[in-house]
C-alpha cells in the first residue's frame, strides 16, 4: 500500500561526518547565519541609459530596478530589507552597522581626455567629508563604456541614507550607460 514517506534521520545519515567537533560546527553555523542576516542591496538601471547628464552639474544617478532575472543573466538586483527609495534614488538603512557601499559605472560614450567625472556616495543628502560623503574622480580619454568601479566602507545608523551622485566636466551632456554590469550596491559587514 502506497503512502507518504516521512523522512527520518536514518534516511539522511552521512557515512562520515563533515564536521566532527560540535563547537566547530556551531561556529560555522553562527557565521553562516550572521552572513545571511546581513542587509544588502543591488540596484541597476534595467538596461536603459540615463540620458543627458549636464556638464558641471551634480546629478543623482537614477538607479531604478531591483529586478532579478535569474540563472544565466548577469542583470540582477535585490533589496533584502526594502530600503530602496525609487522616488529619490537612495537607500535608507534599517539596520545599523558598517556597510561596504560600491558602484560599477560607465558613461555611454567616450569622455574627452581632458575631462573628469566624479562619483559621489552622498550620505544623508549632504555633501562634504564631515557628512560621510565619499568621492572618487576618474580621468577621461578611455574607451566608450570604460567601466569604473569603487567601494568604500562607512558606518550608518537606522534612518540614514546613501545615494550615488555624479558630476562630469566634458563640456557637453553625456549619457550614463544603463547596461547589465552597471549597479549601485551595498552590504552590511558581518559583526560590524
Amino acid at each position: 500500500m502506497g503512502g507518504i514517506v516521512v523522512p527520518t534521520p536514518q534516511l539522511y545519515r552521512a557515512k562520515e561526518p563533515i564536521i566532527e567537533d560540535r563547537k566547530e560546527l556551531q561556529r560555522y553555523l553562527d557565521t553562516l547565519y550572521q552572513a545571511l542576516q546581513c542587509p544588502s542591496f543591488r540596484i541597476h538601471r534595467n538596461g536603459v541609459n540615463q540620458l543627458a547628464v549636464a556638464s558641471g552639474a551634480t546629478t543623482t544617478v537614477q538607479w531604478n530596478s531591483t529586478a532579478f532575472y535569474g540563472t544565466g543573466n548577469v542583470l540582477c538586483g535585490w533589496d533584502t530589507h526594502n530600503g530602496w527609495d525609487y522616488t529619490n534614488f537612495r537607500y535608507t538603512f534599517k539596520v545599523p552597522g558598517v556597510y561596504l557601499i560600491g558602484v560599477t559605472f560607465a558613461w555611454d560614450l567616450v569622455m574627452p581626455a581632458a575631462s573628469q567625472s566624479t562619483l559621489i556616495f552622498t550620505k544623508n543628502g549632504a555633501g562634504g567629508p564631515s557628512a560621510g560623503t565619499h568621492r572618487m574622480t576618474f580621468q577621461g580619454g578611455g574607451a566608450a563604456r570604460d567601466f569604473q568601479a569603487h567601494a568604500h566602507p562607512n558606518a550608518y545608523a537606522v534612518g540614514e541614507t546613501v545615494q550615488c551622485d555624479v558630476i562630469q566636466n566634458s563640456g557637453a551632456a553625456k549619457d550614463i550607460f544603463g547596461g547589465q554590469t552597471c549597479a549601485f550596491w551595498g552590504y552590511k559587514l558581518p559583526n560590524q
